[in-house]
């Protein structure tokens, strides 16, 4: 079974990811249970999704799927589809892949929706949303690669 979590900031370098469960609880509740403690839910931009992608590469990790916005168009898609298929067998391929959505390093752009990634033996999902699963437990994925890239992208 697959363990959920929504990721929130308060203040300066503070982030969390607070667990759920989609079956017993809905996911706007999750989100005003953090706003009534001062916490602000967390959307990740493709700039932060591609900083979590190289994050993971450079700890040996495998990048499985991107998934672009559904206004994307469709060679760009296929384009970024191939690529993750390449980075598999040699991640250096990762720097075309920035180079290939390039335009969606904005602040504002949500392009990617999710990415999926293999990381110490466990895979997981982000969301655009926030929203992290995996089948293992999230809370180190969380501190060991996310959280420090949320910190540098918010404050360094």
């Amino acid at each position: 079974m697959d363990t959920y979590g929504k990721m929130f900031r308060k203040k300066h370098d503070e982030f969390i990811i607070k667990k759920y469960k989609p079956s017993e609880q809905r996911y706007y509740e999750i989100i005003n249970e953090a706003r009534k403690a001062g916490y602000k839910q967390l959307i990740v931009n493709s700039e932060i999704m591609l900083q979590i992608i190289e994050s993971v590469l450079l700890k040996k990790g495998i990048l499985m799927n991107v998934e672009m916005s559904e206004s994307t168009d469709e060679d760009l898609s296929d384009n970024v589809e191939k690529l993750v298929r390449e980075i598999r067998e040699n991640p250096l391929l990762f720097i075309r892949l920035k180079e290939q959505l390039e335009w969606t390093n904005d602040t504002s752009c949500i392009d990617i929706n999710s990415i999926t990634l293999y990381c110490d033996g466990n895979k997981f999902t982000l969301m655009s949303n926030g929203v992290l699963y995996g089948r293992s437990e999230i809370n180190n994925f969380f501190s060991k690669i996310i959280k420090p890239v949320l910190i540098s992208y918010f404050y360094e």
